[in-house]
């Protein structure tokens, strides 16, 4: 049984590229957001050779080009997505004031998008 703690912040359905890197990695490594929030995101990933505790994450528009957004997150949960990839939930860390600002500005542009 999966007990999920109460989220803070509303999740926002993205289903966008991205990249990640974790603290061992030399390459960026490419993903799917999933979903955001001010609090963190789902991303899909490639099984990866060894599991990051933390990994940096860039956000991209549906291009597949940054948006000079880059979010340090935990990883706090990973599970099978298919038979050779991964969902791994993030909660964001150490984020400064104009990252907030503008993945606030993000997540209000994609809520208003998807009505």
């Amino acid at each position: 049984m999966k007990i999920q703690t109460p989220r803070r912040s509303r999740r926002v359905p993205m289903n966008c590229p991205g990249r990640y890197m974790g603290p061992s990695d030399q390459d960026w490594l490419e993903c799917r957001v999933i979903d955001l929030s001010l609090d963190g995101a789902a991303l899909e990933v490639p099984i990866p050779t060894d599991e990051p505790s933390v990994v940096t994450l860039e956000l991209q528009d549906g291009d597949g080009h940054p948006i000079g957004l880059e979010l340090r997150g935990a990883v706090s949960n990973w599970e099978a997505f298919g038979d050779d990839r991964l969902r791994i939930g993030v909660a964001f860390v150490d984020m400064t004031s104009l990252q907030r600002y503008k993945l606030a500005g993000l997540l209000s542009a994609q809520r208003r998008a998807a009505q």
